[in-house]
């Protein structure tokens, strides 16, 4: 039993700090992070959760270097969810005057042969610019290999941006470089670096005391290792020794990255950030629901882009997110305003797609969302689902449970070992199949994730 308990503890470490949520929520958020962790295998990942007037809970699990444990304090890169940055920084300019969104880029920028002049900062933002994205240039990307010290300007990233993809508004595509053009006009037109602008339009007003701009401004947080395939093997390789022995975050990453992806910043700021967003505590409520969150007209009624906003419908319910992937890093968060949800989850590897990390925080939200959801259902005199005896010996009995709802056991490392079909309020699981060790005992419905607790089998 003891070593078992030790193997947990070395794939699995948690840090939590400002924890004001209830403690039996508190619970099931790490219980379930921890299945996701250990079934996902990630290096690390760092979580943050909003919910009502309770705080930020925070959370980590994982390592940062081998063999020690990530702390929900160290920055991790944000990746594109920057763009969502710049975009309210533009929107804050067209607040204030200083630019009006339908104004052509031509005012601001020209002697590039791929970018069109007649493009308005409203199409940068939605991304119905028709510009194509820098990075698809493969001298930029093999540079990592070639010249890893390279410090990368602006205007060389602008220079090498391929033929558009379409005229200007006739359709949409994803393009970085409309974000580098947008960071760029905001400094022309304040005559200040993106750094101090951020920091004072953006990261001030929120309450933002982890968020960075590197290597454009010091950093005083501790970095996450950043984990990703240097040598082309398929093998997770620490990219703070990339560059050079004790490197933190080679230079050239984030000069390429600049206002499309450079922000690094603690889980915790990220859902700070988006709260104080869409509260209109940065910008305007008027602007924000008028300007910032219209949707682009090219996708559907479950999915669309505003301005550097991803509009979507999770379970019914409308989010507003950004995700993001850069190396070594990937970011995936999401916001329910209507019913007051607000989660960020970065993980410091970039080997996994941004699936794994939205299905974390898809299930993060789920218990949120079903613990709101409970509250309501005990007022119809629905019991609270029990386990019990835990630790457990021969068997395990579930109460509060309905019919067809369905029962998962997961061991340790998140690999499902059983799943039973409830048929009726209370269940007896007998566990001799099991050996003695630590498992999670997951119960499902139609709202997702009900309910998920750790067992111990002695």
């Amino acid at each position: 039993m003891k070593k078992i308990l030790l193997l947990v503890v070395a794939a699995c470490v948690y840090t939590i700090s400002n924890a004001q949520l209830p403690t039996s929520l508190q619970g099931r958020l790490r219980d379930t992070l921890n299945v996701l962790y250990n079934q996902y295998h990630f290096k690390g990942l760092s979580v943050a959760v909003s919910y009502k007037d309770f705080g930020v809970w925070t959370a980590a699990a994982g390592v940062s270097e081998e063999h020690t444990a990530l702390s929900p304090d160290q920055l991790i890169g944000i990746g594109s969810n920057t763009k969502t940055f710049i975009s309210t920084l533009l929107m804050k300019l067209s607040e204030h005057h200083q630019v009006d969104l339908n104004d052509n880029i031509g005012t601001w920028v020209s002697g590039y042969a791929h970018i069109n002049g007649a493009v308005t900062i409203k199409q940068l933002l939605n991304h119905t610019s028709g510009i194509a994205d820098y990075l698809e240039n493969p001298i930029i990307m093999d540079s990592l290999n070639s010249h890893p010290g390279k410090f990368w300007e602006r205007a060389e990233l602008l220079q090498l941006t391929p033929a558009p993809y379409f005229s200007p508004g006739a359709s949409i595509e994803y393009s970085n470089t409309n974000y580098l053009l947008a960071g760029y006009i905001a400094e022309q037109v304040t005559g200040r670096p993106i750094n101090q602008l951020l920091r004072d339009s953006i990261y001030a007003p929120a309450g933002l005391l982890h968020s960075y701009f590197p290597p454009f401004e010091p950093v005083t947080d501790p970095y996450a290792a950043f984990w990703t395939d240097l040598n082309g093997d398929n093998v997770l390789d620490n990219g703070m020794n990339w560059n050079h022995p004790g490197s933190i975050l080679p230079v050239n990453i984030n000069t390429i990255a600049r206002d499309a992806g450079a922000i690094v910043a603690t889980a915790g700021d990220v859902v700070l950030f988006w709260r104080a967003l869409l509260e209109g505590n940065i910008i305007s409520r008027q602007i924000l629901n008028t300007v910032m969150l219209q949707p682009s007209g090219f996708g559907n009624q479950n999915s669309d882009y505003g301005m550097g906003i991803f509009i979507e419908k999770y379970r019914g319910n409308r989010t507003f997110s950004h995700g993001g992937t850069w190396i070594g890093q990937i970011n995936s968060n999401m916001s329910d305003t209507l019913n007051d949800i607000y989660i960020a989850v970065l993980s410091n590897q970039d080997s996994l797609d941004n699936d794994y990390t939205q299905r974390v925080v898809e299930a993060l939200y789920d218990v949120v969302y079903n613990a709101q959801a409970t509250s309501v259902t005990e007022l119809n005199n629905r019991e609270q689902i029990t386990l019990f005896p835990n630790p457990a010996y021969e068997h395990i009995t579930i109460t509060g449970l309905k019919s067809q709802e369905t029962i998962y056991i997961y061991n340790s490392m998140g690999k499902q070992l059983k799943k039973i079909k409830c048929s009726g309020p209370q269940m007896f699981i007998p566990l001799q199949e099991f050996t003695n060790g630590t498992y999670y005992l997951q119960v499902t419905g139609q709202g997702g994730i009900l309910y998920t607790h750790k067992v111990i089998k002695q």
